[in-house]
């Protein structure tokens, strides 16, 4: 009988030496002696986005295509504030401008380039202020 007594404490201390390593593991690897808590982190306040002006951003800017090695403007060109369906037309020097863009869901624009013959485009951007959109479509 004393072989399964000296069998029951020896299995009981290792039941005991396990349990306490698992907690002594839990409290974590470092054998420091333990330090002061760090404070809590305080948190910042994000910077608030710049709300549109009443009439809303103006996102303008040129469109051309590359002809003889040369950037040339690209007359006109469909450009779509895609949000509201509003569009203009770039004029013979390529340049445009769309009033009032539109914020999407995302909290940006998007702009459709279009013309027969050349590759569409479709720009996605932040808007948080008037945008210069610049664009080369490409000859199909």
């Amino acid at each position: 009988m004393s072989g399964e007594a000296s069998m029951r404490r020896y299995i009981r201390r290792l039941t005991v030496a396990v349990l306490c390593c698992g907690l002594l593991s839990a409290c974590g690897t470092d054998s420091r002696s333990p330090t002061a808590a760090t404070p809590p982190v305080q948190p910042q306040a994000l910077p608030q986005p710049t709300p549109p002006p009443p009439g809303g951003f103006t996102v303008s800017g040129v469109v051309s295509e590359v002809a003889g090695g040369q950037t040339v403007p690209l007359e006109g060109v469909h450009v779509e504030d895609s949000e509201r369906h509003v569009f203009v037309k770039s004029g013979a020097d390529g340049g445009y401008t769309i009033t009032e863009v539109a914020i999407s869901s995302f909290g940006g624009a998007y702009i459709y380039f279009a013309k027969a013959g050349y590759t569409t485009q479709v720009r996605q951007f932040p808007l948080t202020g008037n945008t210069r959109v610049d664009v080369v479509l490409v000859r199909q």
